[in-house]
C-alpha cells in the first residue's frame, strides 16, 4: 500500500537514529549482567519505558503529530543508551580504583 510506504519511510529514518545508541545499551546491560549486578540494567531499562509513553503522548501532540510517536520511542531509546554507559564506565572505574587502591 502506497499510503503506509509513505508512514512509513519517516518512521525508519527517525528509528534509524537510535540504533548505535540502542547496541551500545545492549553491550554495557549485558556486561553488567555478566558480572552479576543486573539490578542497574533493570533500573535503566523500566525507567525509560515508562518515560516512553508520556514523552510519546505529549510529543504527538505537538506539531509533531505521529511523527512525535516515532521521536518519543527514539529518543527514550537513545536516553536508555547513554544512561546505561555512563552507568556502566563510571561503575568500571570505581572498581579499577578499588583494585588500585
Amino acid at each position: 500500500d502506497a499510503d503506509l510506504v509513505q508512514i512509513a519511510i519517516p518512521y525508519l529514518r527517525i528509528m534509524a537514529l537510535c540504533q548505535i545508541p540502542m547496541c551500545l545499551e545492549a553491550v554495557a546491560s549485558g556486561a553488567f549482567k555478566g558480572s552479576g549486578r543486573t539490578g542497574r540494567p533493570a533500573i535503566v531499562s523500566i525507567t525509560c519505558n515508562v518515560i516512553r509513553v508520556p514523552l510519546a503522548f505529549w510529543l504527538s501532540g505537538t506539531s509533531l503529530g505521529l511523527y512525535g510517536i516515532y521521536w518519543g520511542i527514539s529518543l527514550s531509546t537513545v536516553l536508555r543508551g547513554v544512561w546505561m554507559n555512563l552507568w556502566y564506565v563510571s561503575a568500571e572505574r570505581r572498581l579499577a580504583r578499588k583494585a588500585a587502591g
